[in-house]
């Protein structure tokens, strides 16, 4: 892999260039490397990820410490390559660089890219947006260049119809009339659209492509929210809120399981998952009256009148039995496929994590209330927190647990500079 993207930026003509490439996790000839140079690949306090790239007169030397830091040092070597300046869009190549050591790895250890694939397809925009049309081609080129930048996770949107097959659920999937533009009419036309990942699957193709290149392939998804279009075709599953299944209903517990399961055998790594966005909780039938409500005293009337705007303990109820029913879906393939330890599951919970923040009175009421979220999700799930509170979710989670969700392209920029 490192050889090919070399291929793509050193020259192809003129003096050959002497590379070597190692790395600690496979081996290398400590020859290579100076003393210090040796210690520092070696060392503890060392990032898995770090590497030293050493560009002489002699050729190219390039050696990394974990699995992936060897071909992170070749992305480092090509962006030198490459240079920082284009011109109508072309890249201007360096014909030279300076004899130079550096010894780095990346500073952020999860450097996650969220492309989407669809995006409130069939629900307010048919077809989706953008990138939801891309082919195979143009996906994998945005893995190279996720390589290229040391990009190691995607979260792969998924918001809307399915953009695949799902047996017994073709309803649902992104195979919805729509029109398109007819220029020598200048009119709108109707036509049946059908996601290309629909037409001829490549999605599990992609997915081990981007696993080769060190990228972690996560699927991302709203938890019980615009999933599918099964509410669409079944109003009497509508939970209300934002476009919620309603829990314990007939049929969508089966529904759940068949989209999830599918998305397992995919291949993707793992989930991130977004509670709904609204403070809302179900009440409308026995079960949901009984689960999120009834253990905290509340009357049917009052769950009846609260449930668009629902105190703090039903809704921690009710998001944690939501991660719940997910996680144990998704555990029970992940093991049936032959694997030991879970999958990874990753939470966006903005709207009651903010609630846990702002409704607390210390920081020992917030400590308790994770608490008890950590302990009805079955285990100290990882979460990706607003950045506007950066501080105050690590000090509540803890830096192991905390990623950031750089929401603006200002904010996103920032981060990239940083």
């Amino acid at each position: 892999m490192a050889k090919d993207t070399l291929n793509r930026f050193l020259p192809a003509s003129g003096a050959g260039i002497i590379v070597k490439l190692g790395s600690a996790f496979e081996g290398y000839d400590t020859g290579w490397l100076t003393t210090e140079e040796n210690a520092f690949i070696s060392a503890p306090s060392t990032s898995d990820e770090a590497y030293i790239v050493r560009v002489e007169t002699g050729g190219v030397t390039v050696v990394g410490k974990g699995k992936w830091a060897m071909l992170y040092g070749v992305q480092t070597l090509n962006q030198l390559v490459r240079g920082t300046t284009s011109y109508n869009g072309q890249w201007q190549m360096k014909t030279s660089i300076r004899c130079l050591v550096i010894k780095d790895w990346p500073d952020t250890k999860w450097r996650c890219l969220s492309p989407q694939m669809t995006w409130y397809s069939g629900w307010n925009r048919l077809e989706g947006y953008d990138m939801g049309n891309w082919t195979l081609d143009e996906w994998k080129w945005l893995v190279d260049w996720s390589l290229l930048h040391k990009c190691n996770a995607w979260v792969l949107v998924f918001c809307g119809y399915w953009p695949f097959t799902l047996p017994g659920y073709d309803n649902t999937t992104l195979n919805v009339a729509s029109f398109r533009y007819n220029p020598a009419t200048g009119q709108k036309e109707a036509y049946q659209f059908i996601h290309r990942n629909i037409r001829a699957e490549f999605l599990p193709a992609l997915i081990q492509y981007a696993k080769a290149r060190g990228i972690e392939m996560s699927a991302y998804m709203a938890i019980n929210s615009f999933d599918g279009g099964y509410l669409l075709h079944h109003p009497e599953a509508n939970g209300g809120g934002a476009a919620e299944l309603l829990p314990f209903a007939p049929g969508v517990h089966e529904y759940t399981r068949a989209f999830l399961r599918r998305l397992v055998d995919m291949g993707f790594d793992s989930f991130l998952f977004e509670n709904p966005e609204a403070n809302h909780v179900p009440y409308q039938n026995e079960q949901c009256y009984q689960t999120f409500w009834a253990p905290y005293g509340y009357t049917r009337e009052q769950a009846q009148a609260l449930t668009n705007n629902a105190p703090l303990n039903a809704h921690a109820e009710y998001n944690t039995w939501l991660v719940h029913e997910y996680d144990s879906i998704i555990q029970q393939r992940w093991t049936e496929l032959g694997h030991t330890t879970p999958m990874m599951i990753r939470l966006v919970s903005h709207f009651l994590l903010a609630r846990v923040m702002n409704e607390s009175q210390s920081d020992a009421e917030r400590q308790q209330w994770m608490a008890l979220i950590d302990q009805k999700n079955g285990r100290r799930m990882p979460f990706v927190c607003a950045e506007n509170s950066e501080l105050g979710y690590v000090n509540l989670l803890g830096a192991d647990r905390t990623s950031t969700l750089a929401g603006g392209a200002d904010r996103a920029h920032r981060r990239c500079a940083a």
